[in-house]
């Protein structure tokens, strides 16, 4: 029996497409067990098999909560907006997503902080 939750090779295809495998120039040590290899024009490249795990890993803990409203998706690059936006409404009817400072700002309310959980 096949494990379901495996890396297909239609699912191999869309990562490509998508460039779910490009990285950056600079790889620090904490990253370098999921780098695959360094292209010649010095870019890594993200091994795949590995993505797919804590893709599916991060889907298994969002199931596992059982009130959609406790889910926090937080992207620091504006190029992760739209994912964000997506994940969100398929998530849950009533979810919004709104650009946070990096940093607790003075003028936030205190009703509308809360605590991620790591």
């Amino acid at each position: 029996m096949s494990n379901p939750l495996a890396l297909k090779e239609e699912d191999l295809k869309l990562l490509l497409a998508a460039g779910c495998h490009i990285g950056a120039k600079n790889c620090n040590p904490q990253m370098r067990r999921y780098t695959w290899r360094r292209r010649n024009d010095g870019v890594h490249l993200l091994h795949l098999g590995k993505t797919w795990e804590k893709l599916i890993l991060a889907a298994r803990v969002v199931v596992a909560i059982e009130n959609p409203e406790d889910v926090v998706v937080i992207s620091a690059r504006t190029v992760g907006q739209r994912a964000v936006f997506k994940f969100l409404s398929t998530l849950a009817p009533r979810t919004s997503a709104a650009a946070t400072p990096p940093v607790p700002s003075p003028t936030r309310s205190k009703r509308s902080t809360w605590n991620p959980v790591c």
